[in-house]
């Protein structure tokens, strides 16, 4: 969704936002080579972006804008689950669950743009 003002003289200031979507590919690196690891693998990341931007008119037909953006995820169902692997018993990593400590993903963008209206 997009609303806008316009003063005048060709140009458009404007804010956007909505829901937002994005298939994520998680991964784990570890040098522990004693224990298993299974990970949950791909998530899926729903949140919403928002942002804002202007639109001038360049000519008849033309214009060029600028545009920012800023997107959050929520991603809390990524897990890595530790097995005992070839560790020796008794191992205080068997059966450990390891999570991120921030399930948000944040991103921020900047686009230019070039439009031509026919």
């Amino acid at each position: 969704m997009r609303a806008g003002y316009t003063p005048g003289g060709g140009a458009l200031f404007y804010v956007t936002g909505g829901g937002a979507y994005a298939r994520l590919n998680n991964k784990f690196a570890t040098t522990n080579s004693v224990n298993s690891f299974a990970d949950s693998g791909k998530t899926n990341g729903w949140g919403y972006s928002a942002g804002g931007g202007v639109e001038v008119m360049a000519a008849r037909n033309l214009s060029v804008g600028l545009e920012y953006l800023y997107t959050d995820l929520k991603d809390d169902d990524y897990t890595v689950s530790v097995g005992q692997g070839s560790a020796p018993a008794p191992d205080p990593l068997t059966g450990v669950d390891i999570q991120r400590s921030d399930p948000h993903f944040r991103t921020h963008s900047v686009r230019g743009t070039i439009s031509y209206r026919f």
